[in-house]
């Protein structure tokens, strides 16, 4: 690190800049409901690092609690306890629209001399990973993490001039706009998106005629409230008169995955065998930054329990009801115990994005929710259980209509996904080039 790039930094504790502190309200979960003050509670800790006026919860406080625990702008809050080390004592900044939010039981209130530390600034500092490391260390671990506020105000920073402190916060709450405006367009694209799946799954595609007969071609049919007579009742809901109900096992065969022998490790280089695992399982898709993969001689064990990139994948255990697709790159990969695939259809009647787009939407949460069930013990998902599930078939040829629909959302979406991606990476560059005087602003 550049000795110049360092002028200026001072060496201190974060009790060094508190000039006050106070614990949250504790109100019974009876009291909570749609009257009273906006109030913030621990678990609206980790979805931002900014209190900017979002409505969390509302209880009713007297005057003397509305003095007491209403926060101000540049004020410091972060929790007291967590079910899991990583987040104890997640800490977020107040700004003026925050301001006037209450805050809760587990969670503390920091105030901050803003002679010696600028709030916005000291909030991402503390979300640094060097940071965070320190407080982790410090952390107690019972049934709870906790951390007392002798150990949390003990932690060692160092401070940059309060100039200097400003324009990085600045820098960082740039990107931060940034990343909360393409959530945003994600949420509502992902919004328009469920309702337009919803509509296309119930009320297909009229590929009747030709655009010169029919003035509905390649348009949404009438729903059926205007136009009954083109629809059939079915265990699945109204759908249209010639579309088929299926059930999975009618059309296709489920197999599921295969664990590693008792005993073996996955390899520890990259091999022609990867391993797909539930947690490679995102969004439709196959995440293959952190694959895992298995020797010839382990693959040579378990070489009958592949999937492959016509097949469909589905999560059984742990996280449950997952569907997606492979890449090519990926197919004849290993498949893990915790999954099974819906493979062996005809793709000339079946088309795999179509069958996908539909066990991936809204429309399957009933079937799905009914086979899981509710009750003790781990739930699992059962391959006779996926073999009974019912899938509306249309005409392979609206079939490929509907999945055209479908991909063109899916691709908006995704191209947002990747940006807020890459502008999350830019901020963790930036927090560490900054935040430790690595680069001088």
């Amino acid at each position: 690190m550049n000795d110049d790039n360092q002028a200026g930094w001072n060496s201190l504790q974060l009790g060094d800049v508190i000039t006050y502190h106070n614990s949250g309200v504790y109100k019974s979960k009876e009291l909570y409901g749609d009257q009273g003050e906006n109030i913030i509670g621990i678990s609206q800790l980790y979805s931002s690092l900014f209190v900017d006026g979002e409505v969390y919860k509302r209880v009713p406080l007297t005057l003397a609690e509305q003095k007491k625990y209403t926060l101000h702008e540049n004020d410091l809050l972060y929790g007291e306890s967590s079910l899991v080390r990583s987040g104890i004592a997640r800490t977020v900044c107040v700004t003026s629209d925050g301001e006037g939010t209450a805050f809760a039981w587990h969670t503390r209130r920091l105030k901050i001399d803003q002679r010696k530390a600028y709030s916005p600034f000291l909030a991402y500092l503390l979300e640094l990973d060097e940071t965070r490391a320190k407080v982790e260390s410090v952390a107690t671990q019972t049934a709870l993490t906790g951390i007392t506020t002798k150990d949390y105000f003990g932690i060692p920073l160092r401070l940059p001039t309060l100039n200097c402190q400003r324009k990085v916060a600045k820098i960082l709450a740039t990107v931060d706009n940034l990343i909360v405006q393409t959530q945003n367009l994600i949420d509502k694209y992902t919004a328009v998106k469920q309702g337009m799946m919803a509509d296309l799954f119930s009320r297909g595609i009229d590929l009747s005629g030709t655009p010169e007969t029919n003035k509905n071609y390649r348009q949404l049919r009438p729903s059926y409230e205007e136009a009954p007579e083109l629809y059939q009742e079915t265990e699945i809901g109204w759908v249209p008169k010639d579309w088929g109900i299926n059930t999975i096992g009618e059309f296709s065969e489920v197999k599921g995955g295969k664990r590693l022998p008792a005993g073996e490790p996955f390899a520890n280089e990259v091999t022609p065998y990867p391993y797909l695992r539930v947690t490679d399982m995102v969004d439709g898709w196959i995440d293959d930054t952190n694959l895992e993969y298995v020797s010839s001689e382990i693959e040579a064990i378990i070489s009958r329990y592949k999937i492959y990139e016509s097949d469909i994948y589905v999560t059984i255990a742990g996280t449950l009801g997952l569907f997606g697709r492979i890449p090519s790159h990926l197919n004849g990969a290993q498949l893990t115990e915790n999954a099974a695939r819906i493979s062996s259809f005809d793709t000339s009647k079946y088309n795999p994005d179509y069958l996908c787009s539909y066990l991936r939407s809204d429309k399957l949460i009933p079937q799905l929710y009914k086979a899981i069930g509710v009750g003790a013990g781990v739930p699992k998902l059962a391959l006779y259980q996926i073999e009974q599930f019912k899938i509306p078939v249309p005409p392979f040829r609206e079939q490929e209509e509907l999945v055209k629909r479908i991909a063109s959302s899916t691709e908006l979406i995704a191209k947002e996904k990747k940006y807020l991606n890459k502008l999350k990476l830019k901020k963790k560059g930036l927090m560490q080039d900054f935040l430790t005087g690595k680069v001088k602003v």
